[in-house]
């Protein structure tokens, strides 16, 4: 392990073509499964109804109204993903992180139920499944959080080498290994996130289909979001997976529309959903910007594009201003300086969809009459200990 007070220590580095990574932290696990670590997995991690509202997975987030009229604009909700009754970890990506976290249950289970079938096989015979992904930071402290509660292997994330040195502190008292690289130099492979991490025989979660992300991750949310029956949505755009799990619902409360049926936590009419508009915000500025986890320069994972929300917009199952904006930095910071002005916990990030509501008013695109949604994807516990305690504003100023 390298301390990362210190300087570059040249053995910790793994070349994958151009790109390299530095080793931050690493923890011990064991390489095999065992008997306790079945039955804890199996039986420890809760299970949930997925779509039962009498029975629901997630505490359902508060929503905030602030009126901005003083300002030239208007009255706008904010969906607080902050809430920590709700997140733990004070962002929407405690979310996945448990969805990640039900997978080592299932996992266990289907094992217990191979192992009772034959009787040949035993917990040592089989490998724990370790995993990489990328992060700004908020997804890797919630699933490092997860892992950390249930005993599960510590995950191994992979940050950007302009990482503060106080973000890379902070997490080195987590429950996960860390390595850093310079992932602006290209849109990289799950195999070379594996390499870059020492995972060998690993898996990327960064570029994983088939744990159904859309439908999963942001489902309980989504469902809330669509029974405020606003007429747009604003949000961070970033990975594009909570913006993928808005248009997955839309699509897929469509077709239940036409077939008779309905999710049990959608409150409303489904034909109210697709008149929603849809529109994910990113930042102008990728470099440097204030609303760093929304910068994603390179996005090689992403299940829908422009394309399939066409397809929504003219099927008539999404709203016609549905698709992808782009947030100058002024107008992000004024944003922000709203929210910070009206109480709003949130990081500059949640605020971007906020800035775009701002361009839209402005353009005389909002219906007075009709409810907007913004949607503040949370203040995660990292950005607290390296801003808020310093009562620092923005991160690159």
């Amino acid at each position: 392990m390298s301390d990362i007070r210190g300087g570059h220590d040249p053995r910790q580095e793994y070349r994958v073509e151009k790109i390299t990574s530095k080793e931050i932290k690493t923890i011990e696990y064991p390489e095999r499964m065992t008997a306790e670590l079945i039955d804890q997995w199996a039986e420890g991690i809760p299970l949930y109804s997925e779509a039962d509202p009498k029975n629901p997975e997630w505490r359902s987030t508060p929503v905030r109204t602030i009126d901005l009229s003083s300002q030239g604009y208007g009255e706008v909700h904010i969906k607080m993903e902050s809430d920590k009754r709700s997140n733990p970890t004070g962002t929407m990506k405690d979310r996945p992180a448990w969805e990640f976290a039900c997978g080592y249950r299932d996992f266990a289970r289907r094992l217990s139920l191979k192992m009772t079938r034959d009787k040949r096989i035993s917990p040592s015979d089989v490998k724990i499944p370790r995993f990489s992904l990328i992060t700004a930071g908020n997804e890797g402290l919630a699933i490092a959080r997860a892992c950390q509660k249930y005993n599960l292997p510590p995950p191994k994330i992979l940050m950007d080498h302009h990482t503060s040195q106080e973000a890379l502190s902070f997490l080195t008292n987590e429950y996960a290994e860390i390595y850093t690289g310079d992932l602006s130099i290209k849109a990289l492979t799950h195999q070379e996130i594996n390499t870059l991490t020492k995972n060998k025989n690993g898996v990327d979660l960064t570029s994983l289909i088939l744990n159904d992300r859309n439908a999963v991750f942001y489902d309980w949310h989504v469902h809330e979001a669509f029974n405020e029956k606003p007429a747009i949505i604003f949000m961070p755009y970033g990975s594009g997976r909570l913006m993928d799990g808005y248009s997955y619902w839309q699509h897929r409360t469509g077709q239940n529309a036409v077939r008779g049926t309905r999710d049990p936590r959608l409150r409303i009419d489904p034909l109210r959903v697709a008149d929603m508009s849809i529109v994910g915000v990113e930042p102008a500025k990728m470099d440097r910007t204030i609303a760093d986890k929304a910068a994603a320069p390179f996005k090689p994972f992403l299940l829908l594009n422009d394309n399939d929300r066409a397809y929504l917009r003219e099927q008539h199952l999404s709203g016609r201003f549905t698709g992808t904006k782009l947030a100058l930095e002024e107008e992000i910071e004024e944003a922000f300086e709203y929210f910070l002005n009206h109480d709003i916990e949130a990081e500059p990030t949640g605020a971007i969809g906020l800035a775009m509501y701002l361009r839209f008013f402005r353009d005389k695109l909002i219906d007075h009459r009709e409810k907007i949604l913004v949607i503040n994807t949370g203040r995660g516990e990292l950005y607290e200990a390296t801003h808020v305690k310093e009562k620092r504003v923005y991160e690159h100023k």
